[in-house]
């Protein structure tokens, strides 16, 4: 009861979980308390969750492997998944059905509320688990609440989609709510010549964000004759107050001047 959980709780807290000796043995004392009292199950993985937290992959790794059931304990699953990230040779550690249920856990950990964590989850599985599920995922999180990961996932995207495909996922950047995510998604459907996305782009030229703005007028330039068509409709439908910026970009198209813009690279 209460005197297993202190004694527990000193446990956790030795300085003896620095050497991966003395670890290993405060590992096995847990494993052989876990077996004598079932019951204390909850508080045995949090003793060792605390007394791991900060060592090395490979040995937390070790550790929880050795003490069965993992993946009936969501918190080891988590601990195992960012030991993994970290060190992905720890993976070698584990059975193939282990491995296979913190593949699992991986996906779902995309929905946790950290996003430095959620950052670095689909960065790992964009570089361990290439294929159409991954890709998919990370053109899901192109609607993540953060931008960071946000931002992160479309470099991944680039990287690991179809050009088509990166370029299509590009599209629903051009109404994100940061400025500058927005200017990078124009810049890469512009310079990839997603001639689709020119009537997007056109309504852009009306962005409250200067930047934006300006990055729409050069983008349309790069797509040059493309972009006349869409940028004359949008001529007519505009009030006569908003129509300066449209004339200024279908001016500077119509006399073949694209500007410096046009020798930039397409990255974003």
């Amino acid at each position: 009861g209460e005197e297993v959980e202190a004694a527990l709780s000193v446990l956790a807290s030795l300085t003896d979980w620095y050497d991966a000796e003395h670890a290993l043995t405060l590992g096995a004392a847990l494993r052989r308390l876990l077996q004598e009292s079932p019951d204390q199950e909850s508080a045995v993985v949090e003793a060792l969750l605390e007394g791991t937290d900060g060592q090395p992959a490979a040995l937390q790794v070790r550790l929880f492997a050795a003490l069965g059931g993992i993946a009936k304990h969501p918190a080891l699953m988590t601990r195992i998944a960012e030991a993994q990230i970290d060190d992905p040779a720890s993976a070698a550690l584990l059975d193939s059905s282990t491995n296979a249920a913190i593949s699992r856990h991986l996906r779902s950990l995309v929905a946790h509320r950290d996003p430095e964590l959620v950052r670095k989850v689909i960065t790992y599985l964009a570089q361990t688990q290439e294929g159409e599920e991954t890709v998919d995922l990370l053109a899901e999180m192109l609607a993540h609440r953060s931008s960071r990961v946000r931002l992160q996932a479309h470099r991944l995207l680039r990287r690991h989609a179809s050009r088509e495909r990166y370029l299509r996922a590009t599209v629903t950047l051009l109404t994100d709510a940061n400025p500058e995510i927005v200017r990078r998604a124009i810049r890469a459907l512009t310079y990839g010549g997603h001639v689709e996305a020119a009537k997007q782009i056109v309504s852009l030229l009306q962005h409250k964000d200067k930047n934006v703005r300006q990055a729409a007028h050069r983008g349309l330039l790069v797509l040059g004759d493309e972009a006349i068509s869409p940028l004359r409709r949008a001529l007519k439908r505009e009030r006569p107050d908003k129509r300066d910026a449209i004339e200024a970009v279908l001016v500077e198209i119509e006399r073949g001047a694209t500007g410096e813009c046009c020798s930039e690279s397409t990255g974003s």
